[in-house]
């Protein structure tokens, strides 16, 4: 989700029929060396920070902006995490199997300055190691996040190998991201990748860092 003005709304919804406690965090990330890395942050307040939702009910969160000056020098986008974890009921009686599982969900949150709002990734690609230890290097020199999914490689003669059906995961503006290569699949010294970005198709070169180009 993203805000390009003051606040956003985040709608929870419990489609359990017990009623649930939950804290919402908001957390600043980015990206070190091909890792995610999250830090406490109060850029953004989460409000409210602890929820109650009914069975079959919905909680509406509101996230509020701290700093609404915009400096000309700003990045364009800014990324953070929500971090909503399910808490334990107050007397929860242990369950008849000795295990309690609680839901916890990582939700993408991006605050873009408005003149950036048609601003693309730029990405490069890069594929490297041998064996199980092959990876995608996906670099991204734009201004705006990619949110990668269903990547396939394409050879100079049409042939199509997939590399990954679904999600994929996220390049932040300036960093770069390494993806795991597995199976059979052949890299050509020249070749495209298909992938989605950021919801819409595209196709993009791609090379193998053993052919040298």
């Amino acid at each position: 989700m993203t805000i390009t003005e003051r606040s956003a709304i985040l709608k929870l919804s419990n489609v359990t029929t017990d009623a649930m406690r939950a804290q919402v965090r908001v957390f600043r990330w980015d990206q070190v060396e091909g890792m995610d890395r999250l830090r406490p942050t109060d850029d953004v307040l989460a409000s409210p920070p602890m929820i109650d939702v009914g069975g079959n009910g919905r909680q509406i969160v509101r996230l509020v902006r701290r700093d609404m000056t915009s400096a000309q020098g700003a990045p364009c986008e800014t990324a953070y995490r929500l971090r909503v974890d399910e808490l334990p009921a107050p007397k929860m009686q242990p369950s008849k199997s000795g295990l309690d599982f609680r839901m916890s969900y990582s939700i993408p949150l991006f605050v873009t300055a408005a003149r950036c709002r048609k601003d693309q990734p730029r990405l490069s690609w890069r594929i490297g190691g041998e064996g199980a230890s092959r990876t995608l290097t996906v670099a991204n020199g734009g201004s705006r996040h990619a949110q990668l999914a269903a990547a396939t490689i394409i050879g100079r003669g049409g042939q199509r190998q997939p590399i990954s059906q679904g999600l994929m995961g996220y390049v932040l503006p300036g960093s770069s991201m390494h993806f795991p290569v597995r199976g059979n699949v052949q890299i050509p010294a020249e070749g495209m990748i298909e992938v989605m970005i950021n919801g819409q198709k595209a196709s993009w070169p791609v090379r193998s860092a053993a052919s040298g180009q």
